[in-house]
C-alpha cells in the first residue's frame, strides 16, 4: 500500500491509513523489545507533528521500551505489551517518540507515534494475551505525505468476535464519522487526538470532522 505501513502482531488486524485499506495476516508473537525503561519522550518533529499536540505529552507511556531476548523483555512482556528497542523500519513507529493515548474503550490501550518517514503512527493492545504472557500490539504509520490524514488501525482480540478500532487525527479534528460494514454509521468523538471503538462489525470507511 503506498506511503503506508502496517505491524500487525495480534490475531488479525486490518489496518486504515492514507485512506487505503491494508489486510495483512497477523503473527502471534508480539513486539517485543531492554532495558526494561519506559517510552517516554524525545521530542517529536516539529513542526511536521506539530498539529498533534498528544505527540507532546509527557510521562510515562505504559508501553516499555525492550531488547529482544533480555530479561526485561522476558520479565516485562509477561505482565503487557511492549516494544523492540531497535532501529524502526523504512516507515515503522519511531520509539522514542511513543506517547500514551486516553481511550474510551476499556478493553485496549493505544499510543501514538512518529514513523520514520516522517508521518504519524497509532499503536494499539488488547488487554487480553495472545497467550498467557505474551502480548500483542499493532501499528498504522503514514509518511510525511499523509500526515494530515491520521492513521487508523482495526484488530480482533485473540478470543471472541468483537472488532477494535484506534484512531489518530489531528488536533483540528473534532469527531471522526465511522461506516461499518453492517451499514451502521456513527460519530466518534476525539480526545487529544485519539479515537477508539468496540463494535461487531469490521470498518468500512472513515471521514474527519474537522471543528465543532
Amino acid at each position: 500500500m503506498p506511503g503506508c505501513t502496517t505491524h500487525l502482531l495480534t490475531k488479525r488486524m486490518l489496518a486504515w491509513a492514507c485512506g487505503l485499506l491494508a489486510v495483512a495476516a497477523a503473527l502471534v508473537a508480539p513486539l517485543s523489545n531492554s532495558v526494561g525503561a519506559i517510552a517516554s519522550a524525545s521530542a517529536p518533529k516539529a513542526p511536521l507533528h506539530a498539529t498533534y499536540s498528544a505527540l507532546s505529552a509527557t510521562g510515562p507511556t505504559g508501553l516499555p521500551v525492550v531488547a529482544p531476548g533480555s530479561p526485561a523483555a522476558a520479565t516485562l512482556g509477561a505482565k503487557g505489551p511492549t516494544f523492540a528497542a531497535t532501529p524502526a523500519s523504512s516507515n515503522g513507529p519511531e520509539a522514542g517518540s511513543i506517547r500514551s493515548l486516553p481511550v474510551s474503550t476499556s478493553t485496549m490501550s493505544a499510543w501514538i507515534a512518529t514513523s520514520a518517514s516522517g508521518g504519524v503512527c497509532v499503536l494499539a493492545s488488547p488487554h487480553q494475551p495472545v497467550k498467557p504472557g505474551i502480548y500483542g500490539v499493532g501499528a498504522s504509520c503514514g509518511t510525511a505525505a499523509t500526515h494530515d490524514s491520521g492513521a487508523t488501525l482495526e484488530f480482533e482480540p485473540p478470543s471472541g468476535n468483537r472488532v477494535m478500532i484506534a484512531g489518530v487525527v489531528p488536533d483540528d479534528v473534532s469527531a471522526v464519522v465511522v461506516t461499518l460494514t453492517d451499514g451502521e454509521s456513527r460519530a466518534i468523538p476525539v480526545a487529544s487526538d485519539a479515537w477508539t471503538l468496540e463494535t461487531d462489525a469490521h470498518l468500512e470507511s472513515t471521514h474527519n470532522v474537522v471543528g465543532g
